[in-house]
This record gives structure tokens, C-alpha cells and sequence, in this order.
């Protein structure tokens, strides 16, 4: 008798532990839909930051990248990095192909010209670069003087081939950091300062599929 009971025990235990790895290792879009706002969240919170900026990295291969200084201002102690009240542009390459080249634009209300964002990030197989820009090639049309023109880019190279995630549709793009499942990250985007209803957004993105699933959410 406390034999059976033992292997009824293990049994079920086992059968949890199948159900879980089968829920985890699913289809993106089961998995993605039986979450809500409140678990992504927390995975969010938990979820590892694996993105690096390239400048503070030796090197970044297959991606590459350059900066060009145009004219210098006084330095300040008050501004500080990625802040600069000096104008330039930056380049990056896939390779050896161009796939970003834009010059540094002012930032929103601050006084100063903010550099182009580039960071780098292995995750699961997958290389990762995301640029933010604030652009100045083109202009945003509802704003003379382009400051509000912002460039959102995030490439990703599996297995020697490079694609682009769609990113025009959100504005201000936080932090990217890895989910629970494999091969899935969690972008942190809010609307620009000034939007009226502004909200924030989490998306999940399968690497391999390209499939994403947005969850929306008051801005506090």
C-alpha cells in the first residue's frame, strides 16, 4: 500500500512538472495569451538585462560602429553621458554594410544633444542591437525644429541572416530584457512627455517567429 501511494505521489508530481515544460516550451501565442499584465510585470522585474552599450564594449561582432565629432562645445559638469552639448553623427554597419547613419539631435527640454544610443546583447543564439536616435534626418513634420523626431531600431542576427523589428509605432523605448521563456525578450515602451491619453507598453517578442503580443497600460 505505501508503495502505490509513493508512485502516485512521484506520478503526479511528474505530471506537473510535464505540464509546466509544455506550457513553457509551447506555441508563443498560447503561452503569450494566458499572461497578464500583472505576470508580465513581474517577469519584467526578474528578467535579466542582457543589453550592453558599445561603447564600453572592445567589440561587437558582425556589428560595428563610429561616431563622428562635428564641433565641441566647453564641457559642463552638469551634462554627462549620453548627454553632450557637442554635435556629431553615428554610423553603424552590419558587416559591411551601412544600416544606420543619422546625426545627434537636441533632447526634449534639456539644453543638450543627446548621443545615439547603441547597444548590444546576446540572448538564446540570437545577436541583438538597438539604436535610439534623436533624429534629425528627417525631421518629425509636426515639429519645426525636428526635436521630437525620434528613431527607434532593433536588428537581430540569427544563424548569419539579419532582420529588423517594426518599432515605429511606440516612441520612447526603455529597457530590453529577456522573459521567462526561451528565445522571447520584453520591450519597456512609453508615450512621448506630452501625449494626452500617454500610456506605457510591455511587448513580448519571439525571436524566431517575429511574433509579438502588446500589453498596455495607464501611465502613473
Amino acid at each position: 500500500m505505501k508503495k502505490n501511494v509513493i508512485f502516485l505521489v512521484i506520478t503526479l508530481f511528474l505530471g506537473c512538472e510535464n505540464d509546466s515544460a509544455l506550457l513553457d516550451n509551447g506555441d508563443f501565442t498560447a503561452w503569450s495569451d494566458a499572461l497578464t499584465l500583472t505576470g508580465v510585470k513581474a517577469m519584467y522585474n526578474s528578467g535579466p538585462s542582457f543589453m550592453t552599450d558599445v561603447r564600453t564594449l572592445p567589440s561587437t561582432p558582425p556589428f560595428s560602429y563610429k561616431d563622428s565629432i562635428i564641433s565641441t562645445d566647453t564641457v559642463s559638469p552638469s551634462v554627462s553621458y549620453p548627454y553632450t552639448r557637442s554635435e556629431g553623427t553615428t554610423s553603424v554597419s552590419y558587416k559591411n554594410s551601412l544600416i544606420f547613419h543619422n546625426s545627434w539631435n537636441g533632447y526634449y527640454m534639456d539644453g543638450v544633444s543627446s548621443m545615439t544610443i547603441v547597444e548590444y546583447g546576446e540572448l538564446d543564439g540570437f545577436k541583438l542591437l538597438r539604436i535610439t536616435n534623436e533624429s534629425n534626418f528627417p525631421a518629425n513634420q509636426k515639429w519645426p525644429n525636428g526635436y521630437y523626431a525620434r528613431e527607434n531600431r532593433l536588428f537581430v542576427e540569427n544563424i548569419n541572416a539579419l532582420s529588423e523589428i517594426d518599432l515605429k509605432g511606440y516612441y520612447a523605448l526603455g529597457e530590453i530584457r529577456g522573459s521567462s521563456k526561451e528565445g522571447v525578450i520584453i520591450l519597456y515602451f512609453s508615450d512621448f512627455v506630452r501625449s494626452e491619453p500617454k500610456y506605457q507598453y510591455f511587448i513580448l517578442l519571439d525571436l524566431s517567429s517575429k511574433k509579438s503580443k502588446v500589453f498596455k497600460f495607464d501611465h502613473c
